[in-house]
């Protein structure tokens, strides 16, 4: 079984059902099908992309995204979905690390095109809507009749690479996890029984599809089942949103905690209900609150569900149950085919209620992280993959966060690394010394927060700063605060107290 074979059960199973509905405009299951096999026939004859070459896809919210990443998939090749808000410094270093081939993207990134088109290993830059203007730069076609429609038929196997996501680790510099064909169906299936999703739902998908829990949530597990997917470009303007939800009868709607925070604060104006079709609504990417939950429940009445998952396992670890109980402060059960177990730092399991270092096992597993052993057989280890993330289980099995093993800022279901942005700040030349923490805030999560010692004879502000970190890092890593010390705290053997440094915010 392969994510292509997905595809095409359901384009024999609802060939005339929608799969898709952008911008009014409406792909049915078996033309969908065929116009990823157009493409996927063009990218193998023109460019030879196969089984083993990697195709970064940095592409905004489209239909585009889909057909594309879909189409290099079915060749046998590995797709690299990039965050679009990286700055081109960024992009270049996964391109690099990850030996890219080809990369796919659009006139939205074309300021990037230039420092990407040094990159040795890149052959091209595919372009899905300008004309060439480089020698590294080819244009998409969009007429692909002449080439065939037919399901390709390849050889791939379960255990072959079919995404590498790159997150950071405690380093802060972005590793590729590896997910297998087998990888990615498995989590998919588990998340249809844990959801019940059936060909009967329309899912809105708003979230940024680069995300791993957006292509397996929001687009892998809608077409597996026959489903319809509902494309938007954003979450902005939510009138958008609201629109499309009455419109196109959105029954399952996924989204951030920070809209359902939004959103709890409202009623359900009595004249729309009979409009709104939702039966579910799934948040993840992030933490949601108790508070969020509970004012959810009270002014909109619609189940909300709670899941919990890394990128390293595809991403989706557990879900709050729809008809079972859904404890508070939990993140819920985990999935069907996926086992949690609770580790001390020995990886011997804790007892029953006890905390410790959450650990995976599972189909969902990643392969690994390209190119790296070492961190890969630091993370799983006798098939158990440890997350970094510290929580517990309770008597029926629920699972609780409870706080983070690694160095990590989450704002908006974005990673944040601390490392990364002090290697920037430290690259100043007024800079002795820079510490970065994160602190709550309501509506995003967490913010990272800088601390700085400034060298002996130099001046620099906040303004400086800020200025410095945007133009060498994507907006949402850049501090929003800088405050100057003396000096960093330190333990007896030099290392940064950040404990401290959050007790001056306090």
């Amino acid at each position: 079984m392969n994510l292509a074979m997905l595809i095409e059960d359901s384009a024999r199973m609802f060939a005339q059902k929608k799969a898709m509905v952008f911008n009014k405009k409406v792909y049915k299951y078996r033309s969908l099908n065929e116009t990823i096999n157009r493409y996927a026939n063009l990218f193998l004859e023109k460019y030879r992309i196969q089984k083993g070459k990697h195709v970064g896809i940095l592409l905004n919210n489209s239909p585009e995204y889909i057909i594309l990443s879909l189409a290099v998939i079915k060749t046998g090749a590995t797709i690299i979905p990039i965050n679009r808000f990286l700055t081109a410094r960024e992009i270049k270093f996964i391109v690099d690390e990850s030996d890219m081939a080809y990369l796919i993207s659009s006139s939205d990134f074309k300021e990037s095109f230039q420092v990407l088109s040094s990159c040795e290993k890149l052959n091209k830059i595919l372009s899905a809507d300008i004309t060439a203007t480089g020698e590294k730069i080819d244009s998409i076609p969009t007429d692909v009749n002449c080439y065939s429609s037919e399901n390709l038929n390849l050889k791939i196997s379960e255990n072959d690479p079919a995404i590498i996501i790159f997150t950071s680790g405690t380093t802060g510099y972005p590793k590729g996890a590896m997910l297998s064909h087998k990888n990615l169906i498995s989590n998919v299936l588990s998340c249809t029984e844990a959801i019940k999703v059936t060909h009967k739902d329309n899912l809105l998908l708003a979230l940024p599809m680069f995300h791993s829990f957006t292509f397996t949530v929001c687009i892998l597990m809608p077409l597996a089942k026959g489903a319809a997917i509902i494309g938007l470009p954003s979450i902005k303007p939510f009138s958008l949103v609201l629109k499309s939800i009455l419109l196109n009868r959105i029954t399952i709607f996924i989204c951030i905690p920070k809209v359902y925070d939004i959103i709890s604060e409202k009623r359900i104006p009595f004249f729309l209900k009979p409009f709104i079709k939702i039966r579910l609504c799934i948040s993840g990417s992030a933490p949601l609150s108790a508070k969020t939950l509970e004012r959810f429940k009270k002014n909109i009445r619609l189940p909300l569900l709670e899941g919990y998952g890394l990128s390293e396992t595809s991403p989706v670890v557990s879900v709050n149950p729809i008809f079972g109980e859904q404890k508070p402060g939990s993140v819920g059960l985990p999935v069907k085919g996926v086992k949690v177990k609770i580790f001390d730092d020995n990886q011997n399991e804790v007892q029953l209620g006890e905390s410790g270092e959450i650990a995976v096992k599972g189909d969902n597993v990643m392969l690994g992280y390209y190119k790296k052993p070492q961190e890969t057989s630091e993370t799983i280890k006798n098939g158990w993959l440890l997350t970094g993330d510290i929580g517990k289980l309770d008597e029926d099995g629920y699972i609780y966060i409870l706080d983070r093993k690694k160095d990590m800022i989450l704002m908006q279901g974005m990673n944040i690394y601390p490392r990364e942005i002090e290697e920037v700040i430290l690259s100043h030349h007024c800079v002795e010394e820079a510490a970065v923490v994160g602190i709550k805030e309501e509506n995003h999560g967490e913010i990272p927060i800088a601390f700085i010692v400034v060298k002996e004879g130099f001046k620099v502000t906040n303004r400086e700063l800020a200025k410095f970190c945007k133009e060498r890092l994507a907006s949402y890593k850049c501090p929003r605060k800088y405050m100057f010390l003396d000096k960093l705290p330190r333990s007896s053997v030099g290392k940064i107290l950040k404990k401290d440094l959050m007790d001056i915010l306090d």
